[in-house]
Parts: structure tokens; sequence; C-alpha cells
């Protein structure tokens, strides 16, 4: 699976390991943060793989809806959609193609904070040409679960209050 599939919070399996773990995002270095045991390893993309759902429901014998495997305290409230923290690996793509990566997760960070109940999240989509940002405000007034958004750090970030 390419790196631009893995999500934060996606369960993953540490191919050298078999431990299995959450997809943490993308370290400086380029390996890959896996979270495991309260613990962060670090690996390269090609060492892991993501559990399939079918897997995941035969290991822990229930069969949640696909939200519900994120946990609270595992959620992290600031997204930061930069493309260097977001995934280095797609950089030197096409301007679309990054700035339909960066779309695409900033749904599904908003997604997952409604389906955990979080009341409030932040988006770091900063400044530059304004394009991203104008994706992230369309996304929010697109969105019924959105309460209200505010505009925070000079305007380099959204702060987004869910219903």
């Amino acid at each position: 699976m390419p790196d631009s599939e893995f999500w934060i919070g996606d369960k993953v399996r540490i191919k050298s390991s078999g431990k299995e773990g959450v997809f943490e995002g993308i370290a400086a270095d380029g390996r890959v943060r896996i979270k495991w045991n309260n613990k962060i390893l670090l690996t390269t993309i090609r060492n892991i793989q993501t559990i399939q759902e079918s897997k995941l429901k035969k290991t822990i014998n229930i069969q949640p809806p696909a939200m519900s495997r994120l946990k609270v305290r595992d959620f992290n409230t600031t997204l930061d959609l930069h493309i260097e923290v977001l995934n280095p690996g797609i950089a030197k793509e096409a301007p679309q193609i990054i700035l339909n990566h960066q779309i695409l997760r900033c749904k599904k960070h908003i997604d997952r904070a409604i389906a955990l109940g979080i009341n409030s999240i932040t988006i770091i989509h900063g400044k530059g040409t304004g394009q991203l940002k104008r994706e992230v405000d369309h996304i929010v007034a697109m969105n019924d679960a959105v309460r209200f958004s505010i505009p925070q750090n000079d305007g380099g970030a959204t702060e987004i209050w869910l219903k």
C-alpha cells in the first residue's frame, strides 16, 4: 500500500515484528511513527501494512462501526495540513495531488472528530496562497455538524467547534 493511503489513526501491523499499533504519521527523518503499547516505534513505510477491517473484527471478535476503533484519548485534536508534516512522501508531487490529499485528510479528520464526539479541533492550513484555507473553509461551511469556526494563528489555522 503506498504511503499516501495511510491515515493517522489507522490500525497497522509492522511486518518485521508482527506488532500491531496505530499509525501516528511521519517523523522528521521520513520514518513512520507507530503507537504500540503507549510507545512510539519508528520504521519504514514499506515495513507496515494496514490491518484490514475483516481481520480486525476476527481478532477482537466484535463488529464495531469503523470510527469506533479510534479512542478519544488517541485522537489528536490538531491536524497540520502542511505536506511536510502530513505526508512528506508526496511533497514532490503535482500541487493538485497534494491539495487533493490535504482535502481528503481534512475531511476524514473532521469526520473522526464528529464520530468520537470531540467538541473542537484545530486545522492548521498555513497562509501561503490561501487556496488550502479556502478549501478548509468550504469543507467547514458544507458540514452540518460544524457549530462555528474561528480563525487562529493570524489566519494560519482554523478552530472548528462541533455540535
